[in-house]
């Protein structure tokens, strides 16, 4: 029989987390309520009670402290948050339970699968149902809690910093924090906001019923389109990036002209700030004075504050101060949610057209399992037209030197995959860094050695110290196909791979190969849902082009190969080869023919050296402290290829080291050289290179390198100042 929660999450007897922190029944603060005035009384109340402001209930106290022990394990729910799901632990973690919500089809909000009946669990639902409207732009009804609950993370992340960001904050700590005023008040704000978002329809001002029930309250197939772990309801950062990619709704449901209070004039509108600067605003009743009220949790604005849009058929889209867009909201035949621009009449943007080559928001397949990124729009890294398009779209991060620069930037620009080899600290590495900034290119950088098996690299299934659950933990090649599948240009950085472990190299290597879309179908079976194993997870936008390659990435741990469309990616790699160097050596051609391109890198002149040194030491580049590095550089050189007397020579990172702490010496108030140059040259010599390049001798240096080593840096003349 249904059953409503809201008299046990007021009269809760007790509360496992806050350790008696926080009085049964106490008196919330006016400056903590929810802003609401309408929604200050608790509707569970009775008798006196239900004439004063509402109290703190411990059923609410409780689900807010649980979710931030993360007791709820993962959710999913169907835009715009009217069905969802929840994997919710029981108090003494002991249990796991699915729930369930459905608001679409009736007068209350139904939550199923309680099958203990009403307890906190039913606030905890409504939590999770918060955070789901909200990240899918309704942000009426779900704004002051949402904000709330982003406030309360914000202040333990900075006075209780987690060091496992896959747990929640232990009980311990909980109770601690409970203690601290700056957690108290947000979490009491979280409890009232909480309480008004179960109770009260905010857009309307009435009543909001719920009913609890123990069978669950939707079909199978619904309310799993966008999913996220537990983790991420506790991951402030990136909540607020979802939120940023979804356009704000006008209201939770239709609203019937007699229920909506008027709406602003039109002609007393202004262009909003960023997303999440609130919308939605209307009028008091009469007996008000005109004066207007925020129904969506921000405080009153002034003149010209934007309106309330009429119809959810197409809502303007502002983002600081560029022109406003509008979207419409729309399924994909997957189910998934895709927003569509529309023309200014509200109508889809090329609707009648090719639906394949229409714009729309791709949603990674991989999403269930590695998160809901919403990448191409939020990051701008979203594929231009054309195959490989890339147009610059952020200022280089430094200045750039030598002649290697263009040959990176042209052969990523012209596509394919491309390996670059050269000795130690010459900056192949830097120089794909800084080209991904550039050209506006995201990144999945992977520092390969022997221990760093392929099953790493793609992701595995590890175990939930909370929960004891396994979930898979995806790795950054499971992260790069998931980014290129959700319409994301992404570039996949293999750091040192002459260093990689077997497994690793095999991998890489089957990951290197390119198929056409005719080649990927064959591939396919016809009916994935009888032969599951290694099915293959295509892109929306899979054979949108005739000549479009794909790559496929295998993850074993999930069964899958992610097909990855070749213009949205970039698959790069560096490596030291040649006497000295430890790790494979390239020679097997059929490795070797997959790279696209093979750039070799060299050391840097004299003068593109100065250019550097003098821009990342800030001093000329005819400095004294210059002239000198560079002719102990060439002395020791010379030195080892005469006598072979070194572990190896000098390199750029090192150059720089020994300028940067040579000027610390010689300026910084605290170092005891202060002024002494030649013997601020010696020491940032020694802590830099000569104890690194040096042979040891029993456990001690070789006393005859050293003095060899230590007269080439005493040799330069210093006539003034180092810089």
């Amino acid at each position: 029989m249904a059953q409503s929660p809201l008299g046990i999450l007021r009269n809760k007897k007790d509360e496992i987390y806050s350790v008696d922190a926080f009085a049964r029944f106490a008196e919330i603060p006016a400056s903590r309520r929810s802003k609401y005035d309408f929604a200050s009384i608790d509707t569970a109340a009775r008798g006196e009670e239900a004439k004063r402001p509402a109290v703190l209930g411990y059923g609410y106290l409780q689900a807010v402290l649980g979710t931030l022990h993360r007791i709820v394990a993962a959710m999913s729910f169907d835009p715009p948050g009217f069905k969802g799901r929840a994997n919710v632990l029981s108090a003494s973690g002991d249990d796991a339970y699915e729930l369930s919500w459905n608001e679409e089809d009736e007068d209350y909000c139904q939550q199923g699968g309680l099958s203990h009946g009403p307890n906190f669990h039913a606030a905890v639902l409504a939590l999770v149902q918060c955070i789901g409207m909200y990240l899918s732009g309704e942000r009426i009804q779900s704004q002051e809690l949402f904000l709330r609950w982003i406030g309360l993370l914000r202040e333990m992340e900075e006075r209780y910093p987690r060091l496992d960001q896959t747990l929640g904050w232990s009980r311990t700590t909980i109770a601690q924090a409970c203690k601290q005023e700056e957690i108290r008040g947000p979490v009491l704000e979280c409890c009232d906001s909480l309480r008004a978002f179960l109770q009260y329809r905010i857009a309307t001002r009435s009543r909001r019923e719920v009913r609890v029930f123990e069978e669950a309250v939707l079909e199978p197939e619904e309310g799993r389109s966008v999913q996220l772990s537990g983790e991420q309801l506790l991951d402030r950062g990136l909540l607020l990036e979802l939120a940023e990619a979804v356009p704000a709704l006008p209201s939770p449901k239709p609203i019937s002209d007699e229920e909506l209070t008027p709406v602003t004039a039109s002609e007393d509108r202004r262009e909003t700030g960023p997303l999440l600067i609130p919308v939605g605003v209307v009028r008091t009743g009469e007996g008000s004075g005109g004066s207007l009220d925020a129904v969506d949790g921000a405080s009153a604005p002034g003149e010209g504050t934007e309106s309330l849009p009429p119809s959810s058929a197409a809502i303007p889209v502002v983002i600081g101060d560029a022109m406003a867009r509008a979207w419409k909201a729309e399924k994909s035949d997957k189910g998934t949610l895709v927003l569509l621009p529309t023309t200014d009449t509200g109508e889809i943007a090329g609707a009648g057209a090719d639906p394949g080559v229409r714009a729309k928001r791709l949603v990674s397949p991989l999403a269930s399992v590695v998160g809901l990124v919403p990448t191409a729009e939020r990051s701008g890294r979203a594929a231009g037209p054309g195959v490989g398009a890339a147009e610059p779209f952020v200022p280089a991060a430094a200045t750039l030197h030598g002649p290697y620069v263009a040959q990176v930037d042209m052969a990523i620009a012209m596509g394919g995959t491309l390996l670059c080899t050269g000795p130690t600290g010459n900056g192949k590495t830097s120089l794909f860094l800084e080209n991904a900034i550039r050209f506006g290119w995201g990144v999945e950088l992977v520092v390969l050695h022997y221990g760093k098996k392929s099953h790493l690299l793609q992701g595995t299934y590890v175990r939930s110290n909370s929960s004891g659950d396994y979930r898979f933990a995806a790795g950054p090649v499971a992260r790069f196909a998931h980014r290129v599948l959700g319409g994301e240009r992404v570039m996949l950085l293999l750091d040192e791979l002459a260093r990689a472990h077997e497994s690793t190299f095999s991998f890489v290597m089957d990951l290197l190969n390119t198929y056409s879309s005719s080649e990927i179908l064959t591939m396919r079976a016809r009916d994935e849902t009888d032969s599951p194993e290694m099915r293959l997870a295509l892109p929306d936008d899979f054979g949108a082009s005739p000549v479009e390659r794909y790559h496929i990435v295998t993850i074993d741990a999930l069964h899958v190969r992610a097909i990855l469309p070749a213009s949205r990616l970039r698959i790069v790699a560096t490596a030291n080869q040649g006497e000295g160097y430890e790790g494979h050596e390239f020679t097997d051609p059929a490795f070797c023919r997959r790279w696209y391109h093979w750039l070799h890198l060299p050391g840097y002149d004299d003068d593109v050296i100065r250019d550097i040194l003098a821009e990342r030491l800030a001093i000329k580049r005819t400095s004294p402290l210059i002239n000198a590095m560079l002719q102990v550089d060439k002395e020791v050189a010379q030195y080892h290829a005469d006598e072979d007397a070194l572990k190896f020579i000098l390199c750029l990172p090192l150059l720089i080291n020994w300028g940067e702490q040579t000027l610390w010496y010689v300026n910084h108030p605290s170092s005891t050289l202060r002024g002494r140059y030649r013997a601020a040259f010696e020491l940032a010599a020694r802590n830099t290179w000569l104890n690194r390049v040096c042979p040891y001798k029993g456990g001690n240096l070789d006393e005859d390198v050293e003095l060899k080593l230590l007269e080439k840096v005493r040799a330069p003349a210093f006539t003034s100042t180092p810089s």
